[in-house]
């Protein structure tokens, strides 16, 4: 990869959060595995983080459903440009995993000075800071710094985004 890949793939990172899972059995969770080159659709909403040209997405729903031993998981995206139009749609994200690997979310003071948390997703390129709420993380009992979760970081190559509706179903 040359420098100009290198800067260019590290500028079009996204991180994206994967709630509960909802779809598939729990038998399919216990012996479903993600490996590279595994094809993968995300069905998510998508809401802008606190960087420029960072997204969070939340709702998220995997097929297949990871596995329940991976523990939480953040899927991050190698392109941003189709999510830009997208801010508050629901969308599917359909990808191939390039690599797993274990990674962290950590918590961070909040930028309000009103004593909440944000967090910041640490990724391949430009960590993902956005707050406590929106990444799906409770505040209650956390101190920033000494509270970090343990993820699993499922990197996907995104090769379709499309709308499935113009807003995000209430929650």
């Amino acid at each position: 990869m040359t420098q100009i890949e290198k800067a260019t793939s590290v500028a079009l990172l996204v991180a994206g959060l994967a709630a509960t899972p909802t779809i598939g059995s729990a038998q399919d969770r216990k012996d479903a595995q993600m490996t590279v080159g595994q094809a993968v659709t995300l069905t998510a909403c998508v809401a802008k983080a606190q960087k420029a040209d960072t997204f969070i997405l939340t709702h998220v729903a995997d097929v297949p459903v990871h596995p329940e031993t991976m523990g939480r998981v953040v899927y991050w995206l190698n392109d941003v440009k189709p999510l830009r139009a997208h801010v508050g749609h629901q969308i599917r994200v359909m990808g191939a995993i390039t690599e797993v690997k274990q990674s962290e979310i950590e918590i961070k003071a909040g930028d309000d000075g009103q004593g909440g948390l944000n967090v910041e997703i640490e990724g391949p390129g430009p960590d993902v800071r956005t707050t406590a709420a929106k990444a799906g993380v409770s505040s209650a009992g956390r101190s920033p710094g000494k509270d970090d979760i343990k993820t699993t970081l499922v990197k996907l190559k995104v090769s379709e985004v499309t709308m499935v509706a113009a807003s995000c179903p209430a929650q």
